[in-house]
């Protein structure tokens, strides 16, 4: 079953711990609103210039303020009709998929095979499966060439 996977390079969600996974969410999170925020200039730059653009062909040349609070009734109607688009479209979606895990998970490899895969002994195995942190080192054919602990 090991010769099976063929890749050496192991895709385990389940083998992270929370904390790993909270971790690598906080920075994803953190890299997307940094993305937005990089964007805010040229955003606010348009937002600006057609704002101050409908505003003026709205209150000076359209009718005045009557026009204006009928826009900003009619902008609140399509705030809030998006809005309730999103919210309506997001429970369905968490309906369909919410304990639907799509994900094929990894074969449960045994430890006899994983020693005949690594060529190690039942004690190196043990040893390696007790620490932490590994550096892996693999030859040319992708052959197991040594792991030591990694402390740092």
């Amino acid at each position: 079953m090991a010769e099976e996977l063929g890749d050496i390079i192991i895709n385990a969600r389940n083998v992270l711990g929370r904390r790993v996974r909270n971790r690598d969410r906080l920075l994803t999170t953190i890299m997307w609103g940094l993305y937005a925020y990089l964007w805010l200039p040229l955003v606010s730059l348009g937002a600006w210039y057609l704002g101050m653009q409908f505003a003026y062909d709205l209150v000076l040349r359209a009718g005045g303020p009557d026009s204006l609070w009928s826009l900003l009734f009619w902008f609140t109607v399509i705030l809030l009709t998006t809005a309730l688009v999103v919210i309506v479209w997001s429970w369905v979606q968490r309906a369909r998929f919410a304990d639907n895990e799509r994900r094929v998970s990894s074969p449960v490899i045994g430890a006899e095979e994983e020693m005949a895969f690594w060529d190690i002994d039942k004690d190196t195995l043990a040893h390696y499966k007790s620490e932490r942190r590994l550096v892996v080192r693999f030859n040319e054919e992708g052959r197991l060439e040594e792991a030591t602990p990694d402390r740092a």
